[in-house]
């Protein structure tokens, strides 16, 4: 009984975490209006690309309309309270200044969010930040 209890319970758990898998591997694409900070690095306003890097808790964010290399920024891993139907790009916006936050892929109510940088905390110790939101388009 307790092998039977115990093979069941091992593959739920394969399942869940093959299911986790597959959706933390979505490629998002969207329209940026804006230039924004991941980290460190400042990027122009352009049409992006967020592919999460496999088995690392990186992600690369590459820009299709500049001539800037992508840039590659660990992550966090946070559950929402709901999946979202849509991929969103969170950003944290502190006056003419925009940082990404979080991302959602479509479904998941795993996301990944992105550590502040110095520069973002320097800003949000003079107030809160507004919330922006950026609707995102699964590409594969």
């Amino acid at each position: 009984m307790k092998n039977r209890a115990f093979a069941m319970f091992s593959c739920l758990t394969a399942l869940t975490a093959a299911g986790a898998f597959a959706q933390s591997t979505a490629v998002l694409r969207a329209d940026i209006p804006f230039e924004f900070r991941v980290g460190g690095t400042l990027l122009p306003a352009g049409q992006y690309e967020v592919v999460p890097q496999t088995g690392r808790n990186l992600l690369e964010i590459q820009c299709f309309d500049c001539k800037t290399a992508g840039v590659l920024v660990r992550i966090q891993w946070v559950e929402a309270a709901a999946r979202p139907d849509k991929g969103e790009l969170i950003f944290h916006r502190y006056g003419n200044a925009y940082f990404l936050s979080k991302v959602w892929s479509p479904g998941s109510s795993q996301g990944r969010e992105m550590p502040a940088s110095p520069a973002e905390r320097e800003l949000a110790s003079n107030g809160p930040a507004m919330v922006t939101a950026i609707a995102a388009m699964v590409e594969r």
